[in-house]
């Protein structure tokens, strides 16, 4: 299970497969929302191998 905190209170809990796909807090959707994205080719060009 997995516990998302916020302001040291639990917000939310739950398994990987239900926090990912159907998050119910907000706090928990604004983390989730923050994962950057990693596009392979930006992941090519900054590592200087080019595409």
């Amino acid at each position: 299970a997995i516990l998302v905190l916020k302001d040291g209170r639990v917000v939310e809990q739950g398994s990987a497969a239900a926090l990912f796909s159907q998050p119910r807090h907000p706090y928990t959707r604004a983390l989730l929302g923050a994962i950057p994205a990693l596009r392979l080719e930006e992941h090519l060009r900054v590592a200087g191998l080019g595409i």
